[in-house]
């Protein structure tokens, strides 16, 4: 990697706040040696330059607690009665997932608000289903929206009566955020991500065409699967949590067709 590209490398990762400590996906690996490994692997210095402007829009958000306390406290002063909090679960009996992690995470927080707030373990069953409360169902991300209504719809076919108030993630992209509220779902996020070259690169006043072109030549060294070109759904995501969402460009996360690609934030 030549000093030039390390400097701009540098800069973009002052640019996104990589830099930071809770903003550390590895906690053995600074995310600039992540990255290093990963702009050393490109053949090119028109990709080099491209993959760097991404990593300028690129989030890592590993702590969650600062966002749960803030939903915790907006959403209490919207209801005068108590509140119940339902993970989103994929099935009846499920008990792994992101939603199960952000509910243990909100109710270590919820101490100060008196019993306001009830938590339940599934909302396919028992009280998750009956209760008559405020439901807000709470995840870690959020992609096209298409993943969060299939298991909500599924949820309400074994009973209709099960509405919710409102929707809570850590993070989600634009286009499924907008589909929460044409849903009629308020959306509880505080970080919502754009499209990485329709929107991020695009802002830049540069050849988008010439953008795309030359981010399909790198991830065609990675043979992911159709529907994760660009992203699930080409969502063109540019975000890591605890996790990698598969809506993040696959550059980022997949390790490519021989399992040596250097993904700086796999899934």
């Amino acid at each position: 990697m030549k000093p030039n590209q390390l400097d701009q490398l540098n800069a973009a990762i002052l640019h996104s706040g990589l830099e930071l400590e809770e903003a550390q996906f590895n906690p053995d690996k600074r995310n600039l040696d992540l990255l290093v490994d990963l702009i050393s692997s490109l053949n090119s210095k028109d990709s080099v330059n491209l993959t760097i402007r991404l990593i300028r829009y690129y989030k890592v958000i590993t702590n969650y607690r600062k966002r749960c306390a803030r939903f915790l406290f907006e959403v209490s002063n919207l209801h005068e009665s108590n509140i119940a909090i339902v993970p989103l679960i994929k099935q009846p009996g499920y008990t792994r997932g992101s939603g199960p992690v952000i509910a243990y995470e909100i109710r270590s927080l919820s101490a100060n608000y008196e019993g306001k707030f009830r938590f339940f373990d599934s909302p396919w069953e028992g009280k998750g289903l009956s209760s008559q409360l405020p439901k807000y169902i709470v995840d870690d991300f959020i992609g096209t929206g298409e993943q969060f209504f299939d298991m909500y719809e599924e949820i309400r076919r074994g009973n209709k009566d099960f509405n919710v108030a409102g929707v809570f993630s850590i993070a989600c992209m634009q286009h499924g955020h907008q589909r929460l509220i044409k849903g009629n779902l308020r959306h509880f996020c505080y970080d919502i991500c754009e499209k990485a070259l329709d929107v991020h690169l695009r802002s830049e006043g540069g050849d988008v065409t010439r953008d795309y072109s030359l981010y399909e030549e790198i991830e065609a060294l990675l043979d992911v699967d159709a529907v994760d070109h660009l992203g699930r759904n080409q969502s063109e995501g540019l975000i890591s949590l605890k996790r990698t969402p598969n809506n993040t460009l696959p550059i980022f996360w997949h390790k490519g067709r021989e399992k040596s690609w250097p993904a700086p934030f796999p899934r």
